[in-house]
Order: structure tokens, then C-alpha cells, then sequence
């Protein structure tokens, strides 16, 4: 091909590959040019980079030396039958085999342990064996060798930096060899085609693999710190919250069902339950958890601007079908385990308000706390008095069931106690069968303040509501009342069952009023007298 020919060829060829590749240039220029800038910069996380690649390529050296070891035992055998004709050369390579056959065993065994600069100074020795050999007379089967230990030499210390000087000093050397072996019928561009063709594909891979390393070391290190980041999370959830549970993408129970079990008071298997099941079946509450847990992660937000754990109070179903009030936080961990979508850590905070005012029936949740005293029932002076005296204990009859919260160590204490009273019609409630109503135990002065707050829950207003403070009946006598310091009103909420127009009336921080003593008579020193008239 003539000159202008080949000078049109390279026209066209150039213009047609500057117009598909200039983009991908100018983006690998701007690659390497990042590259070298976060090398020279001081970045922490370049630092544990680079610290992890110095450990990775001692660990990996001291592997390939166990197997090439058994190469340079092979290479020592034949360099003899293959370096007939040239016994300097003969020696020279057989000297190198050797060199490097005990290295390789003693690194091997573990007698010489090197550090990183340690393997620098070892594989820089080699690089000079290898320059020395390319100044030798026989070049057919012994270069060949020398391509393949340079080779093998990136393999096993992944190094671009160091190891992109040596190809060129490599590639240089070459060259001013054969200028002295052929002189003006050397052609150099033809040499420089062809060794230089093998150099740049030795850096290309020398710098690809340590990108692929340190992109490796990167990715288990943001999966390190991310696996700290939501063990300690968890950790302090534990804390704050009475319970915690790592969801899938597809909303099943991965890790914290025992949490699940406690607060369920269930010893059902929980693992890769469709969390939801587990709600109050409330087409409302559950179209609001879906919403709330499909909110989006905003990543973009400043760490100034980033706002808390969204929350929500949800109901759980228990395994006897009662209510557990919770109020859940939640936290999206987008692509966890490799997922497409995000997993869900939840943590729970039992709602001890809803707890302490349940529906005594076998789907409520809870129990209402009366009183730590031991209840006794008084003697009636008359079965008519006893009725009209208004006190819960005069109702015992007509109970249908009794709910008692018991310690299970010592003498088993009853902390909590619940009645139930038999639901009955107006027309056959009579006598003790009779359920109590809510004036007879108000004292008389406080229940129109709370049949007016009754009343205006009934008129619409359902949300929660302070009282003042109340005089109740006391339990243990059927004279005297027990004030009520903190009094609320609140909906009855359980959708579970039929329960609309009912009202849960909270009463707490009781206190107990001292029983009055009896004055003494002015009149017990006075004795009969009687008098005798005329």
C-alpha cells in the first residue's frame, strides 16, 4: 500500500472512530485523571482502601507461591533440553528458576514472611532478571518465557503503579536491542507495533484487575458498615422500643419474631409470616400500613434536614383474637441482601394507655388495674340496704367472667383484676342480676359532669377527653369514696366486635380518703335518774 493510500485509510479509519469514541475518551481521561487525584488526596476511605489492597496482595502472593513453585520446578527440568545451544543463556535462566524456586517455597512454607514494600524489592529483582535476559543472544523459546513470567508477575502483585514503569522499561529496553542487533534495518515501528501491542495489554490488565479488586473491597466495606449500622440500630431499638422485626421486600417476618411472640403472648413460629396477617383484619388500618410503609426514602436530604422515624399506632391480633395497641416506627434499608426493592426494620412500642383499659371479653386485650388491697365484701344490715348501698361488690352474682393478672414467682400477687358482667335484657334484669349503672357509684355533686361528657361523646364528639377530678364508691364499704385524680374519657375502639355506643371511662391515681373517726358522746357519763313528786 502506498503512502497516500494509507494515509486516505487512516483518514477515514480516524474520523470514523473519533466520531463513536470521542465521548468514551474524554471519559476515560476523566477516570484516570479522578483516579490519580483520590490517590494523592487525603481520603480515610482511600486510606482503608489502599490498607485492605496491601493485605489482599500479601495474602494472594503467599497462595500463588505455593503454586508456582511447581512451575519453577518444571521450568528447571526443561530449561536444560530447550537452551541447547546457548549454555550463558542456559545459565542465566536457570539461575533465575532457581532464584525464584526458593523464594517461592520459603514464602510458601511461611519461614519468610514479607511485607508490602518487601514484595516490591522481590518483584522489582524479577523485572531486572527479566531486563538482563532480553539482552542475551537466544530469543526463540526464552522471550516467550520471559512474556509469560511477566505475566504472571501482574497476576500475582496487583500493582498498577508499579507495575506500568516496569512494562515501559521493559518495552524500552527491547527497542535499544534491537537497534543494536540490527542497526539501520531495524524497523522500529514494526518492533513497536508489535512489543508495545503486548505492553499496553499487560497495563490494561493490570489496571482493570486492581480497579476490580478495590471495587470489591469497597462493596464488602459499605456492606460491613451497613450491617453495623442496623446491628447497632437494632441494638438501641431494644432499648427505646419493647420489640423490633426486619421485614423482606415482600413484607414477610425475616429476623425479631420472638419480639412478635411476646407481645402476641403467642408461641406460634412467626419466621416468613406475611406480617399484615398479623394486623386487626380492618380494611381501614390495613390500607394505612400499606401506606405508611410504602413511603419513599428520601436519600437526597442533608443529614441536617433528615427527619425522624415516621410512626404509626397499629393494632396486632393476638392468637385469641385480642387487641395490642402499638405504635410502630419504621425505617426503609433499600437493597439489603441484594434485593430488588427495600427490607423494613419495624420497631414497636406497646401502648400501655390501650393496655391498661381492655375489653374484658375473651377478644379483648389487657386488663383494667382496680386495686392492690384485698377486696372484702362487708356484712349487709338487710338485703335492702345492701342493694341501695351502690358498690361493685353487690354485683359479684351476676359476673360472667373474671380476668386476673398473676406473677408467676413468690406467692403469685395478683396484680390485676377484670370483670365482666352478663350481657341480659332490660325485661329480665332483676334483683342481683341487675348490672350497675354509672350514677350509683358517682358520688352525686360529680355526675353531671360526667353524664355531660358522656353525652357529648354520644353527640359526636368520639376523641379522647380529660374529666376533672372524680369521687367514685369505694370498694370496700358502702360508706365512703375513693377520688379519681386523673379522669378520661375515651372511644371504645375494638372493631373486632359489635361495640358501637359504648365508652371506656379511665379512672386513675386513686386516693383513698381516711375513714372518719366517731366523735365520742358528750352523753356516755350520764346515767338514769328519776324523780319522786309529791
Amino acid at each position: 500500500m502506498e503512502v497516500s493510500e494509507w494515509m486516505s485509510f487512516l483518514i477515514i479509519l480516524g474520523t470514523i472512530h473519533w466520531a463513536t469514541s470521542s465521548q468514551d475518551l474524554r471519559e476515560l481521561l476523566s477516570m484516570g485523571r479522578q483516579y490519580w487525584q483520590q490517590r494523592s488526596a487525603p481520603n480515610p476511605q482511600e486510606k482503608r482502601l489502599d490498607n485492605a489492597m496491601r493485605q489482599l496482595r500479601e495474602r494472594n502472593f503467599v497462595l500463588a507461591c505455593r503454586f508456582l513453585r511447581h512451575g519453577n520446578f518444571a521450568s528447571m527440568i526443561t530449561c536444560p533440553l530447550v537452551q541447547t545451544h546457548d549454555r550463558q543463556s542456559c545459565a542465566l535462566f536457570l539461575f533465575a528458576y532457581a532464584f525464584s524456586y526458593t523464594m517461592n517455597t520459603l514464602i510458601a512454607k511461611g519461614t519468610v514472611v514479607l511485607s508490602t514494600s518487601g514484595l516490591r524489592k522481590l518483584i522489582l529483582c524479577y523485572y531486572a532478571l527479566m531486563f538482563v535476559s532480553i539482552w542475551m543472544p537466544e530469543a526463540g523459546v526464552s522471550q516467550r518465557a520471559v512474556s509469560v513470567y511477566h505475566f504472571v508477575a501482574c497476576v500475582c502483585y496487583v500493582d498498577s503503579s508499579f507495575h506500568i514503569p516496569c512494562n515501559l522499561l521493559m518495552l524500552l529496553g527491547r527497542i535499544c536491542h534491537g537497534f543494536m542487533l540490527y542497526g539501520k534495518e531495524f524497523h522500529v515501528m514494526e518492533f513497536a507495533f508489535d512489543h508495545g501491542a503486548f505492553a499496553i495489554l499487560v497495563i490494561i490488565f493490570c489496571v482493570v484487575l486492581e480497579q476490580t479488586l478495590r471495587d470489591r473491597l469497597a462493596a464488602q466495606f459499605r456492606n460491613s458498615d451497613a450491617e453495623s449500622m442496623i446491628s447497632a440500630f437494632r441494638q438501641m431499638l431494644r432499648a427505646v422500643c419493647d420489640g423490633e422485626v426486619l421485614l423482606d421486600d415482600n413484607l414477610r417476618i425475616q429476623e425479631g419474631a420472638g419480639c412478635l411472640n411476646r407481645l402476641l403472648s403467642s408461641s406460634d413460629c412467626l419466621d416468613n409470616k406475611i406480617f399484615p396477617d398479623l394486623l386487626l383484619q380492618d380494611s381501614d388500618e390495613l390500607e394505612r400500613f400499606q401506606k405508611f410503609i410504602s413511603q419513599p426514602l428520601d436519600l437526597d436530604s442533608s443529614p441536617a434536614r433528615l427527619l425522624p422515624a415516621p410512626c404509626l399506632r397499629l393494632s396486632l391480633q393476638t392468637s385469641n383474637s385480642q387487641r395490642a395497641g402499638v405504635d410502630v416506627y419504621h425505617v426503609s434499608l433499600q437493597h439489603l441482601s441484594g434485593c430488588d426493592g427495600s427490607y423494613h426494620l419495624l420497631g414497636f412500642k406497646l401502648d400501655v394507655e390501650a393496655q391498661a383499659i381492655p375489653d374484658a371479653a375473651h377478644e379483648s386485650a389487657g386488663m383494667a388495674l382496680l386495686s392492690k388491697s384485698v377486696v372484702r365484701r362487708p356484712p349487709a344490715r338487710s338485703q335492702t340496704s345492701s342493694r341501695s348501698g351502690g358498690t361493685l361488690l353487690q354485683t359479684v352474682s351476676n359476673l360472667e367472667e373474671l380476668m386476673m393478672l398473676v406473677r408467676d414467682r413468690g406467692e403469685q400477687p395478683v396484680s390485676q383484676i377484670h370483670l365482666k358482667y352478663r350481657e341480659s335484657s332490660s325485661s329480665s334484669a332483676q334483683g342481683d342480676s341487675q348490672m350497675p349503672d354509672l350514677r350509683s357509684l358517682i358520688r352525686p355533686t360529680d355526675w353531671e359532669t360526667v353524664r355531660a361528657s358522656i353525652a357529648r361523646h354520644a353527640a359526636g364528639d368520639h376523641c379522647s377527653m380529660e374529666l376533672p377530678r372524680i369521687w367514685v364508691k369505694a370498694f370496700d364499704r358502702q360508706s365512703g369514696y375513693v377520688q379519681a385524680r386523673r379522669v378520661a374519657l375515651k372511644p371504645c375502639r375494638d372493631t373486632a366486635r359489635s361495640r358501637r355506643g359504648y365508652v371506656w371511662l379511665h379512672l386513675r391515681d386513686l386516693r383513698f380518703e381516711a375513714k372518719q373517726q366517731r366523735a365520742p358522746s358528750e352523753l356516755a357519763d350520764l346515767a338514769e335518774m328519776s324523780s319522786v313528786s309529791a
